[in-house]
């Protein structure tokens, strides 16, 4: 596709081995997954090694991916990137949206002990959450990248919604990111 985002679509549609092919279904466990998606695609964000997109696509479903770590033309923090990735949600044809956000800064393993455990970057409290008041270089660094995308990631969830695109937040269920004001307000108005 223009614009840099990976796409992938299947080659044969056969879908994975242990996985019975009946009358132009898949059945994954009581979830039918229907093979003709009429040009429909699947959004996959913070895609990684973009293991979701390659079972999607042996699915025979198209697939778009971002990630920063492919380069400037995958990083959603380049507004350039996000208005793609909005025009892609509003051309009709998005049948979902998968989030994977960086858990890194966010996570609670991230304490500190005298065993020597990383040392933790964000606090509890509203005003620590952001990140803590010490944090300097390369920390100080990675907590900022990491607020923008918690941003990032409430306005494409926002903008799922308004737009009737199912969209999925993946995190641990212990990670901060959870506590967040605007992930609170999606919680509430969007379940």
């Amino acid at each position: 596709p223009k614009g840099g985002a990976r796409s992938r679509t299947g080659g044969t549609g056969a879908g994975p081995p242990d996985v019975p092919a009946t009358g132009g279904r898949l059945r994954l466990k009581g979830f039918r997954v229907i093979r003709s998606t009429r040009g429909r695609f699947f959004l996959e964000i913070f895609s990684g090694s973009g293991n979701l997109s390659r079972a999607l696509s042996r699915l025979g479903i198209a697939c778009h991916l971002y990630d920063n770590q492919n380069g400037p033309e995958e990083d959603v923090l380049r507004p350039e990137v996000e208005g793609k990735i909005c025009a892609l949600l509003a051309s009709g044809k998005c049948a979902g949206v998968w989030l994977a956000m960086p858990c890194g800064t966010l996570s609670r393993a991230r304490r500190g002990n005298d065993r020597g455990g990383p040392r933790a970057l964000r606090g509890e409290d509203a005003r620590s959450l952001w990140g803590l008041p010490n944090l300097q270089g390369l920390d100080l660094i990675r907590v900022r990248a990491a607020n923008k995308l918690i941003k990032f990631v409430c306005r494409i969830a926002e903008k799922c919604y308004s737009l009737k695109v199912p969209y999925y937040i993946e995190n641990p269920l212990t990670s901060r990111l959870w506590k967040y004001p605007c992930i609170q307000r999606i919680w509430k108005r969007h379940l």
